[in-house]
């Protein structure tokens, strides 16, 4: 799947660290949340209660240039790939939970270099959003020992239903388990941390569905917030849920002794959702703006990571795979092509001395008239066209092309378009050739409406 319009194909899959004097292989545990904004967060808005988020912080890096796609299911099939997922056709919009489109099963997948790298242990404890119509596009024919969670996005908290089928899964069987979504997932992380035996690192990812909606939560944790609307009040109270299963994250480490040893990345999988703080960002989520695609984002690993610092290098999703992989020191694999680079000599303060140009590429359209958006970041500068499909004509009369400078308007306000007609011509044309790389079919446009008369299987549970 070579693409040479794209700068940021990189020629080998990982940037492998061989220094004799490196630690061994980190267990790594990746946590990604759903909708949560950019302030969303006690580090950045002391009305929001994450004590344990704020510590991660605190002993790692604060990313403040991470990007993710505008919604969820391009995120993560980023992630777990390298790619940009407009190559298979899943970078437009969300999975839907009817779709046949799925996480394509002749790809390298992050879970399946992992265990070639000598990870024997890799589980996935969350929300896939990947395809769940065929058992093949389920997590463990993608790499993962083990799985616990929902298929689907935007379950029930307590009861675990969605379109009223229970969607709950361990090893993509049917389970019945009582208790708060958001806590089940953090009890399995601890579980599994307290079981681990031997000296082989492990591999979690670990997708929480909250704060997404349904908003729920036990009455006890919305009262904390009980000054604020109701929805912000239950939203911040599944955000600091999320934080009580961290703080227990961290106890397990700890009691194993294996907290220095640990990788542990944070990120949310989009902007925040009109629940949301995205503050001082411009938009939210399902937006090409800063506030739908630039996300809260940290890494933590004591034995290589230092403490306390913030990091401004910009990285995004497809940079997850070349990123853990250089961690683990894999191998390099001459006939793999990632999107992504490595982030890891960033974060550990020991960055290449000529790193390549940062370039990001975002995709969202949906079914209203002119409902095309696409985004190229270069460096500081940013460009965005909204309208019409730009294969159609990258300049069509009703489409809106604006060019800003996020290192002096990190709030979108001052469109540079007519100053820089040279920028403006070079820009778009990378964004169709971009565009060009969607196969036909795939994810349809927001919002794919259920077929009529359709209805899951019978708990979530594919026949074939």
């Amino acid at each position: 799947m070579k693409a040479p319009a794209l700068a940021t194909v990189i020629a080998c899959a990982f940037l492998c660290a061989t220094a004799a004097a490196e630690p061994a292989q980190p267990n790594i545990i990746l946590i990604v949340t759903d909708d949560q904004g950019y302030a969303d967060a006690g580090f950045r808005n002391p009305g929001v209660h994450t004590p344990n988020l704020d510590k991660l912080v605190a002993s790692g890096v604060e990313l403040t240039r991470f990007y993710a796609a505008p919604v969820c299911s391009p995120t993560r099939a980023g992630l777990l790939t390298g790619l940009y997922p407009v190559r298979f056709g899943m970078q437009r919009a969300v999975n839907r939970p009817h779709s046949e489109v799925g996480l394509p099963e002749d790809l390298v997948t992050l879970p399946e270099a992992l265990g070639a790298a000598g990870y024997r242990e890799r589980h996935m404890i969350g929300k896939w959003h990947l395809g769940n119509m065929r058992r093949a596009q389920l997590p463990m024919n993608h790499g993962f020992t083990h799985q616990y969670g929902p298929y689907c996005s935007g379950i029930d908290y307590f009861d675990h239903t969605r379109l009223g089928e229970r969607d709950f899964h361990r090893n993509q069987r049917p389970v019945r388990e009582d208790g708060y979504y958001t806590d089940l997932l953090s009890d399995e992380v601890v579980r599994i941390i307290d079981e681990h035996d031997g000296d082989d690192p492990f591999f979690i990812y670990l997708p929480h569905g909250a704060p997404h909606t349904p908003l729920q939560a036990p009455e006890e944790e919305i009262e904390r917030y009980s000054h604020l609307p109701r929805q912000r009040a239950t939203f911040l109270a599944m955000i600091t849920i999320i934080d009580h299963g961290l703080g227990r994250i961290f106890e397990a480490l700890e009691r194993k002794g294996i907290t220095d040893d640990t990788l542990i990345v944070f990120f949310s999988d989009n902007g925040g959702s009109r629940f949301g703080d995205n503050s001082p960002l411009r938009g939210a989520k399902g937006s090409l703006h800063e506030g739908g695609i630039r996300v809260l984002a940290a890494a933590s690993w004591p034995a290589r990571i230092p403490a306390g610092e913030v990091r401004e290098i910009p990285g995004s999703y497809i940079d997850i795979m070349p990123t853990l992989l250089d961690a683990a020191g894999a191998p390099a694999d001459a006939d793999v092509q990632l999107d992504g680079r490595s982030l890891l000599p960033d974060w550990t303060g020991r960055p290449a001395s000529e790193p390549p140009a940062f370039e990001l590429f975002s995709f969202y359209q949906t079914r209203r008239p002119n409902g095309e958006s696409l985004s190229l970041i270069e460096g500081d500068w940013k460009l965005h066209r909204q309208g019409p499909p730009i294969l159609d004509g990258p300049r069509a009369d009703n489409a809106e092309i604006r060019l800003y400078h996020l290192g002096r308007d990190i709030g979108e306000e001052n469109d540079l378009a007519n100053e820089h007609p040279d920028r403006v011509e070079a820009m778009l044309d990378k964004l169709v050739d971009f565009r060009k790389l969607r196969p036909y079919g795939g994810v349809p446009p927001m919002i794919d409406p259920e077929p009529d008369g359709w209805k899951p299987f019978p708990n979530w549970d594919p026949v074939e």
